[in-house]
């Protein structure tokens, strides 16, 4: 099931699928390795079987605690952002990064980024417009009761920049 109930959602309603924190961990991995997963994990209340299970949603409320002890273990204010851009080169994406290469072309991934966010966010709904040759209008509008942080934009903003490097071209512009 990829839609949220059409009660309004709170902290405990899954919204979040487990592929987008296995991105982080996977940045994470990279770019701070002394960094000690486990403990994060636990801090959030997410276990290891739920993240590798790719049918697995996280609540705003364990997606908050995650990033809160990320920044805290990293000092890192912008690892949300980075993470996003990340998310291309990332390989637990999975079925989203090849449905998105499928399209062989960057404009219509653009387009189609309102079906690929349905992969792994019951949140928000994200509509796409183009408004030139290079150029879209994309909309991320948050569910009833869902109430977004500033960190899951910024990493949304982040994976918008990098889609063009799926097609070797330099990262997007992106306006807020």
């Amino acid at each position: 099931m990829n839609q949220m109930p059409d009660s309004k959602a709170d902290n405990s309603t899954p919204l979040y699928n487990s592929r987008i924190i296995l991105v982080y961990l996977e940045y994470l991995k990279k770019y701070y390795p002394d960094v000690e997963i486990d403990p994060l994990l636990e801090y959030a209340g997410i276990t290891r079987y739920e993240l590798e299970d790719p049918g697995h949603w996280f609540n705003q409320d364990q997606t908050d605690r995650f990033h809160k002890i990320l920044v805290e273990k990293t000092g890192n204010l912008n690892i949300s952002r980075e993470a996003g851009r990340f998310s291309v080169s990332s390989n637990k994406l999975g079925a989203a990064k090849q449905y998105a290469l499928g399209f062989m072309k960057l404009s219509s991934v653009y387009l189609m980024v309102g079906k690929l966010a349905n992969s792994l966010t019951r949140g928000s709904v994200m509509k796409a417009k183009k408004l030139a040759a290079n150029k879209a209008e994309i909309l991320s509008i948050p569910k009833a009761g869902v109430e977004e942080k500033s960190y899951q934009c910024e990493n949304r903003i982040g994976i918008l920049e990098s889609l063009p490097q799926l097609f070797n071209e330099a990262i997007a512009e992106v306006e807020h």
